[in-house]
């Protein structure tokens, strides 16, 4: 798949321009980035389009990035871009939250379709244990 695929899949999924799935999908590989071992990070970039492969090549598995951390990048993207207005501006809206996990929701999508079973075991067992849920429930579409 060229990354050019992968970023309409997840416009499709989300109903938004390719220029935003754009930024979502490297929001939640910035995160990515940091829950994988460089080992599942190198599975799952060979997987992926080429244009996306640096986007993981320095991966550090840290545990302390929990379902809040993981998150973070795209709540930063939505908050720059005010696509919350002023009274979703609390971290905690489940609103906003909601928003947070379609969009990651749509980026998993499209890794579906992209890797093997065996690379979506090793991500997912990297994930915590919420966003592994949200692994498991992204459509396959």
């Amino acid at each position: 798949m060229r990354a050019e695929d992968f970023y309409q899949c997840v416009a499709e999924h989300l109903r938004t321009d390719r220029d935003r799935a754009k930024q979502i999908t490297l929001c939640a590989l910035e995160s990515l980035n940091h829950r994988l071992t460089q080992e599942v990070a190198e599975e799952l970039a060979a997987q992926l389009p080429r244009d996306m492969e640096h986007r993981l090549q320095s991966a550090e598995y840290d545990a302390s990035w929990d379902k809040q951390l993981f998150m973070a990048p795209l709540i930063c993207l939505a908050d720059s871009e005010r696509l919350l207005n002023e009274k979703h501006s609390d971290h905690n809206d489940p609103q906003r939250h909601d928003v947070v996990v379609q969009q990651i929701q749509g980026v998993f999508s499209a890794i579906k379709r992209c890797v093997q079973p065996s690379t979506v075991k090793h991500l997912t067992a990297s994930l915590p244990p919420e966003v592994d849920q949200w692994f498991m429930d992204a459509p396959l579409s």
